[in-house]
């Protein structure tokens, strides 16, 4: 699993896949080493293996949660909303905790078009990543398409105090 990720990291792709696949083949049941290929694969541009991967882990480990949030995430780059709505939902029941299960959650609600409940939990990301400024552009924006601007503006101001120059 980490030496996979090293690999990736490094720029070793075809290694990091590798080994994934050669652990995964060595030991089905090993989810770690099904969501590490998932992520080689994303990475790799190849979407739909990854997503196969994904509900592999997910048929495995029904309440997986990195499975769940990933696949919601790719799914909602297609375009693919109510199966990503399914699977971000997911997400955040396994992990409440998680500021990015929120956000993809919201992200999803953003393309639906419900921006009361995207702000909801763009909100709530917020709230548990604080330090992140792209937390603060994401609620920001929600609000602008509510018409609350002098909220929105406030919000963007504190996320521009925590932007590296």
């Amino acid at each position: 699993g980490n030496l996979a990720t090293a690999l990736a990291a490094l720029g070793k792709r075809d290694e990091a896949e590798f080994r994934c696949a050669e652990a995964t083949r060595m030991n089905p049941a090993n989810l770690s080493a099904r969501v590490n290929l998932a992520l080689v694969l994303d990475r790799r541009g190849r979407t739909a293996e990854a997503m196969e991967a994904y509900r592999e882990v997910l048929r495995l480990a029904p309440d997986h949660f990195e499975a769940h949030s990933n696949l919601g995430r790719l799914l909602g780059s297609q375009g693919r909303l109510e199966e990503a709505l399914e699977h971000c939902s997911e997400a955040v029941r396994a992990r409440p905790d998680s500021p990015e299960a929120h956000n993809n959650l919201a992200m999803v609600f953003k393309m639906l078009g419900q921006l009361e409940k995207a702000s909801v939990h763009f909100r709530r990301a917020l709230e548990l990543d604080s330090n992140n400024p792209a937390r603060y552009r994401n609620l920001a924006e929600a609000l602008d398409h509510l018409g609350r601007q002098d909220e929105a503006e406030r919000l963007r101001a504190r996320g521009e105090l925590l932007t590296p120059r």
